[in-house]
């Protein structure tokens, strides 16, 4: 994927000839400049799609059948306003406490308009620091303070503040929310290889899949997944992305608990991943994610054609 848009690149003499004559060269750099910021979400989404997806997955919004396809259908025109409260970190917290409670939230430490303002003396030894409008973006998880570099997670911070996330990949849902600094309360398991994620894919406020990723904490190229469906059986097939891991991962013994927690914040909803952290049996919600992977899943072994149509059946528009 075209990835953050972040670095302006300058078109140098030699690559005048690329840009004239490969087409896809010449919308990667456009887009990294920005060029392609006023253009319309449809006209945007075609083409994004053909440089990601263009020679293997054909785009038709007229009647979408696969899964991706049907994300980017969404994208277009599912666009209720309380999606905007949903993918704000810090609102969401405050409407996912008055649906399962207080205990589900993690705690907020501080929330500021930009992370100069952030006093990181005052903050505890161990938490979580992040941008609400984003996904993933500029996180930093600090587990000890005294090998923290403010001055770089500031400007880490600040670069994140001023990106337009939804402008990357057309998330309708990131449009317009306020961009904040927000820390948290710092949770963890065993501290081994990280907190694991439970990814709980909705169809029409039905959990269906359970996507399990773990080893973030052990490095990039470790992290692994797992799929299990409602009962917890392992699937053969995953959301691709990462590789699976070489042992199954022990049901939780909250499963029911998280079903109906996923099934209560996916109410009403044609799709959304509801994601989740399990610490010492207790869960705590993550965060509500419409289009995971922006709708442009690649074909691999484990996500073939066959399995992107089956879950586009699964929404229904």
């Amino acid at each position: 994927m075209i990835g953050e848009r972040m670095k302006k690149p300058i078109i140098r003499i030699k690559h005048i000839g690329k840009m004239i004559l490969d087409e896809d060269y010449r919308f990667r750099t456009l887009y990294d400049q920005g060029k392609y910021d006023h253009m319309s979400d449809g006209r945007f989404i075609r083409r994004q799609w053909k440089y990601e997806l263009g020679k293997e997955q054909s785009l038709n919004l007229t009647d979408p059948q696969s899964f991706n396809e049907k994300l980017q259908w969404l994208k277009l025109n599912d666009r209720d306003p309380m999606y905007h409260i949903l993918a704000d970190k810090v609102e969401v917290k405050k409407w996912v406490a008055e649906r399962l409670g207080e205990e589900y939230v993690i705690p907020t430490i501080g929330i500021w308009d930009n992370a100069d303002e952030v006093d990181f003396e005052a903050l505890p030894e161990r938490f979580v620091i992040k941008c609400s409008h984003n996904s993933g973006l500029g996180n930093c998880v600090c587990t000890d303070k005294t090998k923290l570099d403010y001055s770089h997670v500031r400007n880490e911070l600040n670069r994140y503040l001023e990106q337009d996330y939804y402008l990357l990949y057309r998330e309708w849902v990131y449009k317009d929310i306020v961009p904040r600094v927000i820390a948290e309360e710092y949770i963890s398991n065993d501290g081994s290889e990280g907190l694991i994620d439970y990814k709980v894919h909705c169809f029409g406020g039905e959990p269906k899949y359970i996507q399990v990723i773990g080893g973030r904490g052990k490095g990039k190229h470790n992290t692994w997944q797992m799929l299990y469906n409602s009962e917890w059986n392992e699937q053969s097939w995953t959301f691709g992305n990462y590789g699976k891991s070489s042992v199954e991962v022990p049901k939780p013994e909250c499963l029911t608990k998280l079903l109906k927690a996923a099934a209560i914040l996916s109410a009403g909803l044609r799709y959304v991943r509801v994601d989740f952290y399990i610490v010492e049996n207790r869960i705590f919600f993550g965060e509500m994610t419409f289009y995971p992977h922006a709708g442009l899943y690649r074909y691999n072994a484990c996500f073939t054609p066959e399995i992107n149509r089956f879950l586009g059946d699964l929404i229904f528009l």
